[in-house]
């Protein structure tokens, strides 16, 4: 009777955090067209304070922002009982070896390349969403940028 409320309640929860306001409004249209419940901030504190109030399935998180980087907002979450087991993929233009690294040794279950393509982005998501059954940690690894698509901006 109510199945349309069913599925509202069982979408899988994603928070998008980078600070170009474009790419995340990009990010949000193709998860929410395949169904994802999706939130947003612009920044390192915004990004915590939803993950905290919203706690999501997955984390899509950029390094490069001001103030708060993306490396600090990943080892606040990991230190934070309630959003320490949400999986992240980091998603960022930082493409050394160094960093990827970094990022996984932190605690990071995916690292994407910008530029990327939408249908890479869907592969780490569901990859990450197999591998977690919506939640907990899991290690996915390294998606490098698509060279078949063309780039997000």
């Amino acid at each position: 009777m109510f199945e349309w409320f069913k599925k509202k309640e069982q979408r899988q929860k994603i928070l998008v955090v980078d600070d170009n306001q474009d790419l995340v409004m990009a990010v949000a249209i193709v998860l929410e067209g395949q169904q994802y419940e999706v939130k947003t901030a612009l920044n390192g504190p915004g990004a915590l304070k939803v993950a905290d109030q919203f706690l999501p399935d997955l984390i899509i998180l950029d390094i490069m922002m001001p103030g708060m980087d993306g490396s600090e907002v990943l080892s606040n979450l990991k230190l934070n009982s309630r959003t320490k087991d949400i999986p992240v993929i980091m998603l960022t233009a930082l493409n050394e070896m160094k960093d990827v690294e970094k990022h996984f040794v932190g605690g990071a279950a995916s690292y994407i390349i910008k530029p990327y393509s939408n249908a890479r982005l869907l592969e780490a998501v569901r990859a990450v969403f197999a591998k977690t059954g919506s939640g907990g940690p899991a290690i996915t690894g390294y998606i490098p940028p698509s060279a078949e698509q063309p780039p997000q901006k």
